[in-house]
């Protein structure tokens, strides 16, 4: 699968999900791509969060990415002054992505 044809899938908001899954099966079919197709077509429309994650993680890579380093920091902080200072950093990044995530959210006209 192209991951032009997916990005187009899961960019849409989730109200529109199921009409451009059915656009991309049908172009799928179209094209001989049939067992692709059927498995595009099993896909669950994404939840208002799953939604709003995968937009964080395709528009914020970078601070997604900073997360996941300040997470393994705190699980290997060896001293309180450490711990202290990841902890600091991590709320501030998951501050940063929440309103990174009501901004997305508004811009797609949907309700944080």
């Amino acid at each position: 699968m192209a991951s032009d044809e997916t990005d187009r899938l899961f960019i849409a908001r989730p109200s529109d999900f199921v009409g451009e899954r059915k656009i991309l099966v049908k172009t799928l079919k179209a094209t001989g791509r049939r067992q692709e197709a059927a498995s595009i077509e099993k896909l669950p429309r994404p939840s208002l969060s799953t939604w709003a994650t995968n937009q964080l993680a395709r528009r914020e890579p970078g601070l997604v990415k900073e997360l996941g380093e300040v997470t393994a920091r705190l699980q290997t902080a060896g001293s309180a002054p450490d711990y202290a200072g990841a902890v600091a950093q991590h709320r501030d990044l998951l501050r940063s992505l929440r309103a990174r995530a009501e901004e997305i959210l508004t811009e797609a006209g949907l309700r944080p």
